[in-house]
């Protein structure tokens, strides 16, 4: 899998071009019924498959106070492509005001010029995506064009879990909830987060509990407070072995004095690894506790051992 930071880069791949294309926050179910079309199309003709996304999400652009927070920023989704859709490269439109003028027919030939007008076979979108200015843009643009094109467009239908569509927006609502394995019928995976582990204030590690400060970024995250979690590196020799973990999430009230900047901090409980410098990517198992504030270091060491214990008996029992 290659990371094509800018789609013009497009032009150096390898035989046809498939594109899936879209916003793919999440890269969910729905998300991944595209996917599948380009993959397939890719597979038949010897050529790449590619998602071309957006950076940063469009709405970011024009309605910035009504941006949602991803599920999967930018280089988040990379990962994401890189370790469950290793079969594509992934490819991101630098959207920008001016892009935004261009309605739907001629962001697509804005598109094809990028890629490469003779390389570009196969453009697959969902059904009910939107694109170009005033989202004027629909499926049936997209055909029309294609068949003027000679390029091939197919479209994914609407994929849908217990009765309703499925959806970044709904996505995010059941992971607000902590509802992670309704979370994962959604998305195809478990949820979970990832990021570098850089150093912290070595708290925990004079407690007697050293963890690993993982630095997320803006995403979307469930709620505050302790969950037992599975950890694996995404490079190295233990890169794909998830490790069991304790979590807290939170603005540790015991000790920060009122900081605001959220701490998602994992202690692993059967391996002591030096992670500085590496992406974890953690998913939640089970929730243990909400964040709540103690009288002092004694009775917060007293709970992380609580916590420890309760981790430790639910990998236990599994």
């Amino acid at each position: 899998m290659g990371v094509l930071r800018e789609v013009g880069d497009l032009r150096a791949s390898r035989g046809p071009l498939h594109c899936a294309l879209g916003v793919f926050d999440g890269l969910h179910r729905g998300h991944q019924e595209v996917l599948r079309l380009a993959d397939a199309g890719a597979a038949a003709s010897g050529g790449t498959a590619v998602i071309v996304s957006f950076s940063p999400h469009p709405i970011e652009i024009l309605r910035p106070a009504f941006a949602p927070i991803p599920i999967t920023p930018p280089w988040q989704q990379a990962k994401v492509v890189e370790h469950y859709f290793p079969n594509f490269d992934i490819a991101f439109i630098p959207f920008s005001k001016e892009l935004s003028h261009l309605g739907g027919e001629s962001f697509l030939d804005w598109l094809r010029m990028e890629v490469g007008s003779e390389s570009l076979k196969q453009i697959a979108v969902g059904k009910d995506w939107v694109f170009g200015k005033n989202r004027s843009g629909s499926f049936g643009t997209l055909s029309e064009w294609g068949r003027n094109s000679g390029v091939l467009i197919e479209g994914a239908s609407i994929a849908s879990w217990d009765g309703e569509r499925i959806s970044s927006t709904r996505i995010r609502e059941q992971i607000l909830k902590g509802k992670f394995d309704y979370v994962e019928s959604l998305m195809g995976r478990p949820f979970a987060l990832m990021g570098e582990v850089v150093h912290g204030q070595a708290l925990a590690r004079t407690l007697g509990f050293p963890t690993a400060n993982i630095e997320i970024g803006q995403t979307i995250t469930p709620p505050r407070g302790v969950y037992a979690v599975e950890s694996r590196l995404l490079h190295g020799d233990r890169a794909d072995s998830w490790m069991p973990g304790v979590a807290n999430l939170g603005f540790r009230p015991t000790v920060a004095n009122g900081a605001s900047a959220l701490v998602f901090e994992v202690h692993l409980l059967d391996s002591e690894l030096d992670l500085y410098g590496q992406v974890l990517e953690t998913r939640f198992c089970r929730y243990i506790r909400e964040e709540r504030k103690f009288a002092g270091l004694e009775a917060l060491k007293a709970q992380v051992l609580s916590d420890r214990d309760a981790a430790q008996s639910f990998f236990g029992s599994r």
